[in-house]
């Protein structure tokens, strides 16, 4: 196997995203050792990735792997991850724990913190994690799955810079998290939040059924009616995604 890690720019891309990249292209990946994975995980890979304290150390051309394949993963990892590219503006909601009613610029860094929308539903108790508006900028990519992964640790990181700041706590939305935001089908509404459940059913062979209960309104891009959701309703955070 030849070893192409120079021919990759390791110095100016996230390695995470490396990975991701990775992943995504070739769809399939298999642990060799502790410390090496192969893309895709078939016997003739393409790569063979050496990971060391969470960093790319070494990447091997695997058999599956042309001069051609090389020339146009070496292009996608310069057009998607490399910093000298355009950025896009995005926004994302973070909970606090009394209402934001004002706005706030940083000048030194390219967010700001912004009240939920006018007519979005509020909280009638004042103890209660309350929802409020961050908009960001991130670097542009055309892959959906790298994007979601910027804008989702890059909210975590300002979650976590402003727990540092002020008196009291920013929570973002786990993706395990029990209170949800129930999205509609193609639509770019973002309904009412509330905690859900499975039950459990005693009866043999029934199937567990969601439910909503103690119900607390939050944030809405508009006003609409909360209703109950079946199981197979699909949940999403922050600006909903059909």
């Amino acid at each position: 196997m030849k070893d192409i890690t120079k021919r990759f720019p390791l110095d100016r891309v996230n390695h995470e995203e490396l990975l991701k990249l990775f992943e995504l292209r070739y769809e399939t990946c298999w642990r060799l050792s502790p410390r090496h994975l192969a893309f895709p995980a078939t016997e003739q890979f393409a790569l063979r990735v050496k990971i060391s304290h969470g960093r790319i150390s070494n990447v091997l051309a695997g058999p599956a792997l042309t001069e051609e394949g090389t020339a146009e993963l070496l292009e996608q990892v310069e057009s998607e991850l490399t910093p000298e590219h355009p950025t896009e503006c995005w926004r994302d909601f973070l909970f606090a724990h009394r209402p934001v009613k004002g706005s706030y610029r940083f000048h030194s860094a390219p967010i700001q913190i912004l009240p939920p929308p006018a007519r979005a539903p509020r909280s009638p108790q004042i103890m209660a994690e309350h929802p409020f508006v961050l908009e960001f900028q991130l670097a542009a990519s055309s892959l959906p799955e790298l994007q979601a992964m910027r804008r989702h640790r890059n909210t975590v990181q300002w979650a976590r810079v402003l727990n540092s700041l002020i008196d009291g706590h920013i929570r973002h939305a786990s993706v395990r998290a029990r209170q949800l935001w129930a999205s509609r089908g193609g639509g770019a509404a973002i309904l009412a939040a509330g905690v859900v459940h499975r039950s459990r059913v005693s009866a043999p062979h029934a199937s567990p059924v969601a439910t909503a209960r103690n119900i607390d309104p939050c944030c809405a891009c508009r006003q609409v009616p909360w209703r109950m959701v079946p199981a197979s309703t699909t949940f999403c955070r922050g600006e909903a995604n059909s």
